[in-house]
């Protein structure tokens, strides 16, 4: 049965990018009630993609709980990373039910055990969340901040991307790539875009 994990979760993200969260939901809950003992890794990815699904169909309490579930398989298998994803979702939702405080502090302790594993990844995810939380608690300039940040970091996670870095350092900065929080026609998003034109079309 173990083979039918890898296929089944790819459907689901594939129905999820589709915006056919229903079906991917039940893809997922069908992987879950596979019988394998041995697939902890699997069952783990299943549960934070299920909370995500979940998530989005603002089912926020069922999605907690699955981020919860799967932040105790990562801990008991020593799965840093899943564990620092899962406490990320979970923020997430309270950040999403308006508990912005206890969010931000999730965040933060995420990014600082981020930063001391050198866990560039979930280093980035924290930065972008922790500038969405500042958004929305109207903290603009440390949004601002942790937003630059993030983009710099989830460049650096692919290879390929120095010429971008170094061509937004060209600009003096505190400026940002094109973020979903920031209005298109800010003054940021819209350097990062001439920046990145340049860059792709130069």
């Amino acid at each position: 049965q173990r083979i039918l994990w890898a296929p089944l979760l790819a459907y689901a993200f594939w129905l999820e990018q589709e915006l056919r969260l229903d079906e991917s939901l039940d893809v997922l809950e069908a992987s879950l009630r596979l019988e394998d003992a041995s697939a902890i890794d699997e069952k783990t990815a299943a549960l934070l993609q299920r909370a995500r699904v979940l998530h989005l169909l603002g089912r926020f309490a069922d999605a907690n709980d699955s981020y919860a579930v799967a932040g105790e398989l990562a801990n008991l298998r020593g799965d840093l990373r899943s564990q620092m994803v899962s406490r990320i979702g979970r923020a997430i939702v309270l950040q999403k039910t308006g508990d912005l405080p206890r969010a931000e502090a999730i965040f933060s302790d995420v990014l600082h055990i981020a930063r001391q594993h050198g866990d560039v990844y979930v280093e980035a995810r924290a930065l972008h969340d922790l500038a969405l939380t500042n958004h929305l608690l109207n903290r603009v300039p440390a949004a601002v901040s942790f937003a630059f940040e993030a983009f710099q970091k989830g460049l650096n996670l692919r290879p390929g991307h120095k010429r971008i870095l170094e061509e937004l350092e060209r600009y003096d900065h505190r400026t940002e790539p094109v973020f979903s929080f920031l209005p298109r026609g800010h003054a940021l998003n819209r350097l990062a875009g001439r920046s990145l034109y340049q860059i792709i079309n130069g």
